[in-house]
């Protein structure tokens, strides 16, 4: 029997209680968070301020050549049923980064040598100060994961699960399982509408601000996103509070971004990473 965890029960109502809404309000995270004071809100962002981390940066409309959006919209249509005829497969086919400077889009020839000979495990951004001598473990166990197993169970999959959601290669089971995944989860809002107000597992966000306009670009919930985008949502709605919850990127505070400040990026590496996401420009386009 699965035990209820009551700290999380009793916080989840307290900040259900407290939350603001501002979809009727505003559309700009910017002035919502300075209004709620670290309280949560709910907020629509315009799909045009929606960047996607697969590929790295890549738009969200109709008009971006973004594989996991493409795909949903084509199994919604009935143009693709299964992981070999889709838009994914291909996207991992032809987008196999061989270093992470790479992968970010930064000129290897001329940047930080690190960035040129570390391995392309997952995306790192230079805001972000994830310690990297733990993203190696992170992959495998995400290939590990309860969510996964579940997948090769349903699937009848036995072979070995490899690679990661942002570029190939990765494994014919891994593609199979990411297919299931965005297309379970497109039957289900298709069918049930989507709920922001998910506090079990809301949406992580990043706030990249540059003279006071601005992208969003999830940290967590990119399948929603690209399912969200699919089904022709103008908006998306999402859950917003203090930090981790929102990370608010200034584009003017680069020399204190904390792999900056490691030196794994230069200054100037560091602002080609920001202005390719920033104006939807992923690396493989």
């Amino acid at each position: 029997m699965r035990r209820i965890n009551l700290n999380n029960l009793v916080l989840s109502y307290y900040l259900k209680y407290r939350l603001l809404d501002f979809r009727n309000v505003t559309d700009d995270p910017l002035g919502a968070l300075e209004t709620a004071s670290g309280r949560y809100f709910l907020i629509n962002i315009p799909l045009a301020k929606w960047r996607h981390p697969v590929p790295l940066g890549c738009g969200c409309t109709a008009v971006d050549q973004n594989p996991l959006i493409e795909t949903a919209r084509a199994y919604g249509n009935g143009t693709c049923v299964d992981y070999s005829s889709s838009p994914l497969r291909r996207y991992y086919e032809d987008w196999q980064p061989r270093s992470m400077g790479e992968g970010l889009g930064v000129d290897v020839q001329n940047s930080n040598a690190a960035l040129s000979q570390m391995k392309a495990h997952t995306i790192v951004v230079p805001w972000h100060g994830i310690r990297l001598s733990k993203l190696p473990s992170r992959a495998a166990k995400r290939l590990q994961s309860g969510r996964v197993r579940d997948a090769k169970k349903r699937l009848k999959i036995d072979e070995p699960v490899e690679g990661i959601i942002c570029w190939g290669p990765v494994s014919k089971t891994f593609g199979d399982i990411a297919f299931d995944r965005l297309t379970r989860l497109y039957d289900s809002i298709h069918s049930d509408g989507f709920a922001a107000d998910n506090f079990r597992d809301p949406m992580k966000t990043f706030v990249l601000v540059r003279n006071n306009e601005y992208c969003v670009m999830p940290r967590s919930g990119k399948h929603r996103v690209a399912v969200l985008s699919a089904l022709d949502y103008q908006e998306i709605p999402v859950l917003m509070g203090p930090s981790p919850q929102v990370m608010l990127v200034r584009r003017e505070e680069v020399a204190a971004w904390p792999h900056v400040v490691s030196g794994l990026f230069t200054p100037s590496d560091a602002l080609v990473v920001f202005d390719r996401i920033f104006e939807a420009r992923p690396p493989n386009q």
